[in-house]
Formats: C-alpha cells, structure tokens, sequence
C-alpha cells in the first residue's frame, strides 16, 4: 500500500515572477523547467526523502545599462594560444572593484545582505573551442576559530574556504549560464561568448546573518513576547557574524581548450 501524504507550505510571492524548481543534491543548475502555478496554489510531487529548491524571482522593468566604468586596457584579453587567463579586474555598479573582495572589509558593504552584481568585460579571439568560468577552488579554511563559534556539546563543523560566499549566478552578454553554491565552482560559458568583447557578470547573494545584529531585532522580539508569551530565547546573537565572510572571495580563472 503506497500513502501519499500532501504537505502545504505558505509564502508570499510578488505579482509577476518565475518560478523553477531545482533539484536540492545537485546544488548547481543550467536550467530548470519552470512549474505550473494554479491561483496562488504551486504544487510539485516529492518522492519519499526527496528534496526541491524553489527559486522565485521576479523580472521587474528592465534597467538601462550601467556605464562601463572599466578603462578598455584592463578588459582581459585572451589570446588565441591562451589556456588559462585571470580575471581581476571587475566593477559593482559604478564602482570598480579589485579581487578578492570581502564585502566585510568594505566599509561601503560590511553590513550589507542580499545580491550584488560583479561586471568585467572579456575579449575573445575567434576560434576558441569550450570556455568554462573557474571561480576558484573550496580550500579548508585557516580560521580555527570559526570551525568552533557558537557550536555547544558533542556537535561539529566542518569549516572551508569558499571562492564564492554564499552563492554565484553567472551571466554571459545577459545569458544565465549556472548558478553554483558549493564545489566544484565552475561554470560552462562556452554557448554565450562571442568573438570580440563579452559582458561577464557574476551575481554574488550572501546569507541573512548580519541582519541579527539589527538593533530593532530585540524589540521585535520582546513586542512578539508581550503579545503571543515567551515562544523562544534569542541565543548568542552577538556571535551570528563570527566568521562571517561575503562576496567574490577569489580571482575567476577563464579557462579555454
């Protein structure tokens, strides 16, 4: 006897958006199918265990192109016999921007959560077979203290040193060509170059911590408090940032057979 359990999951969504479902084990993509949305009800079919991501964005106004604010001599050159070229020079908005970059380190960014768009420009001989973006490899991290802050009892960490924090979408001339959040951080461009200058945007999204350190967090808290009853206990709050690190944390590597 099979038992189809249904489980119902509530979120708001804005008035136009796609929707794509991704499997979880993957953790990376080059497409994905979109699903069907009936009224406000989306319905997807999980086998036992199984997992799904569900990625909502919406399209909004389409945005005049940003000035390329990158002089034409620091655009990277590949030349034709070229099998692996960095890429270091890369703007945000109109601000150019050096790698690696830790958003953390930068007074502009330090508390700053959400996605930012990196652009650099690429010119490309013609003839070049595959191109791949390396965007450098996962390394055990060197910082001991954060394989061990805020962890209590018998638990543990395993803690790495990650070129991308926490997860890189990578556009080639305005194609979607990946979306990595963990090893291996490469991503095949070969489809989207063409001969002559190419638009290379990677959109790095970090994780939620530095918003615990909101100061209207803790009156949120105790408003909640006062009307519902004590529900749960802040815990460590101050620590939430401990060995926190955002951004394009290394130099991409166009690689070229």
């Amino acid at each position: 006897m099979t038992t189809q359990i249904v489980g119902v999951v509530g979120f708001s969504l804005p008035e136009t958006f796609h929707t794509r479902v991704v499997p979880a084990a993957t953790c990376t993509f080059v497409s994905a199918e979109p699903i069907t949305v009936d009224g406000d009800t989306i319905m997807i079919t999980l086998e036992a265990y199984q997992a799904r991501l569900i990625m909502i964005d919406s399209p909004g106004p389409s945005d005049p192109d940003l000035p390329r604010l990158l002089p034409p001599e620091s655009a990277t050159s590949v030349s034709p016999e070229s099998r692996r070229v960095p890429v270091p020079a890369w703007q945000i908005g109109e601000r150019p921007v050096m790698l690696p970059h830790r958003w953390e380190d930068d007074p502009e960014l330090r508390e700053f959560c959400g996605t930012l768009a990196y652009r650099t420009f690429i010119s490309v001989p013609a003839g070049v077979g595959s191109a791949h973006l390396d965007l450098g490899a996962a390394m055990p991290s060197p910082d001991l203290s954060a394989r061990t802050a805020g962890i209590r009892g018998k638990s543990y960490r395993a803690e790495v040193a990650a070129p991308v924090r926490e997860v890189a979408r990578v556009l080639v001339n305005g194609t979607e060509c990946g979306v990595v959040w963990a090893p291996p951080y490469v991503v095949e461009i070969t489809d989207a170059l063409t001969t002559g200058d190419n638009e290379l945007v990677v959109e790095i999204s970090n994780t939620s911590a530095s918003r615990m350190l909101d100061p209207t967090l803790a009156e949120l808290c105790a408003a909640a408090n006062a009307r519902d009853g004590r529900r749960f206990t802040l815990q460590d709050v101050s620590a939430a940032t401990d060995g926190l690190s955002s951004g394009l944390l290394s130099v991409p590597t166009l690689l070229l057979s």
